[in-house]
């Protein structure tokens, strides 16, 4: 899982480097946040049947409350934008 998690973040982080590189701790610490939570939900969640993920859903949104995820579907259902 660690592996996985590590995988994750080296996939995100290198397409967003020169945003990662400011100065401004503002910049770059939203995109690292969601880069390191995103990265999470799946290492560690990702390969749980789908009765589980209701359960692991929970616990995630309480470890990762700060980023106010929508509560209509699991943190499954979402992704990065890389718009945004």
């Amino acid at each position: 899982m660690i592996m996985s998690l590590c995988s994750f973040l080296e996939f995100f982080i290198p397409k967003y480097l020169p945003l990662l590189q400011k100065d401004e701790k503002e910049v770059w610490s939203r995109p690292l946040h969601a880069f390191f939570s995103f990265s999470f939900f799946w290492a560690f969640g990702g390969h749980f049947k789908a009765s589980a993920i209701r359960f692991l859903d929970n616990m995630m949104r309480d470890f990762f409350a700060k980023h106010q995820i929508n509560t209509k579907d699991t943190v499954y259902e979402y992704f990065i934008d890389h718009k945004n």
